[in-house]
């Protein structure tokens, strides 16, 4: 039982010192980088035992909502987007869906996870974010009807992400498609927060799909 505590402590311990490895201050990051070769041998291995720390402690970091905390959590996402990818967005995935599930009353927690999830977009390879394309459309599905106009916001800049990495431009049609398909028959209020998903897009795209977006709002 004190091996377990110990072996959680440490943990914990090591997840802070992954991330202050993103430390905008070069001393605390040139400390968190020595504690962390000193003790870490299997890197990739350690780094998916403990990426459900690694995600918690993100999630509290932006919390914090200062621009050093963004900085240092955008950071880490993007170092293990790049350095670690395959595995680490194989595991982010169901980590990110599993807790939007849990917290979709929590607006900062889910808001907060498609923030990550953007990053992450952002930062990976085309041919792997090809790969995952279908996984990360799901969990956007599942949220169209999402009441929090940040998370909405956070939707649309991941769609426009990976139609502009991927060069596929029927991605942002097929969402405009499915979100005016969804709002026919709701009552207003609802069609206001899907509609909304349609907005942003266009916004983003700086009007690249407004023609097409303005064709099926009034089919």
């Amino acid at each position: 039982s004190s091996d377990y505590f110990q072996k959680e402590q440490r943990d914990q311990i090591l997840t802070m010192t992954f991330i202050l490895k993103s430390d905008v201050c070069g001393n605390t990051s040139t400390i968190a980088n020595m504690i962390w070769r000193d003790y870490v041998d299997n890197i990739p291995k350690y780094l998916s035992k403990i990426l459900k720390n690694i995600y918690e402690q993100l999630m509290n970091l932006l919390s914090y909502q200062t621009d050093e905390t963004f900085e240092i959590a955008e950071a880490s996402v993007k170092l293990l987007s790049s350095k670690f990818s395959d595995k680490f967005f194989m595991e982010l995935l169901p980590v990110i869906r599993e807790t939007i599930i849990q917290q979709k009353e929590n607006e900062r927690i889910v808001n907060t996870s498609f923030y990550i999830l953007y990053i992450a977009v952002s930062e990976i390879s085309e041919k792997l974010l090809s790969a995952f394309k279908d996984k990360i459309l799901k969990i956007i599905n599942e949220n169209l009807f999402t009441p929090f106009s940040s998370v909405r916001k956070q939707i649309a800049k991941i769609v426009y992400e990976i139609s502009r990495k991927l060069n596929d431009h029927n991605l942002n049609r097929n969402l405009i498609f499915n979100v005016m398909k969804q709002a026919r028959g709701k009552p207003t209020e609802e069609q206001k927060m899907i509609l909304e998903i349609v907005a942003c897009l266009v916004e983003i795209s700086k009007g690249e799909i407004i023609n097409y977006a303005i064709s099926e709002i009034f089919r």
